[in-house]
């Protein structure tokens, strides 16, 4: 009966027909400054990464702001390879943890 009704009924009744799927956009999180932010909470007491990243604290022996640290190393790459590897002095752990589980979630469909 719908069938011979038209195709206004059909759709009314129906539905339109499905689409194609729509693709999620990801918007990863930034890594580095997450690294960072655990870094900036732990590092209060660490004399084992001044010696060799002093450049990134400041007078009080405090580790600076992003920002700051921005300015004191332009180059993304560097900053985040020093960010990850006094992480993982301070920590014990490796700093990409957080991306792996990242990527694994993302790459499984979560």
């Amino acid at each position: 009966m719908i069938d011979s009704s038209g195709n206004s009924l059909q759709s009314a009744m129906i539905g339109k027909p499905p689409g194609g799927a729509d693709q999620a956009a990801l918007n990863p999180p930034d890594f580095q400054r997450d690294t960072y932010n655990i870094l900036r909470g732990s590092a209060r007491d660490a004399h084992e990464i001044r010696d060799q990243y002093g450049k990134y604290f400041d007078e009080s022996g405090q580790l600076m702001s992003w920002n700051q640290m921005v300015k004191t190393e332009p180059d993304d790459i560097k900053l985040g390879a020093d960010c990850a590897e006094m992480f993982e002095v301070l920590g014990g752990t490796d700093a990409d943890g957080i991306l792996h589980a990242y990527q694994i979630v993302v790459l499984t469909d979560g």
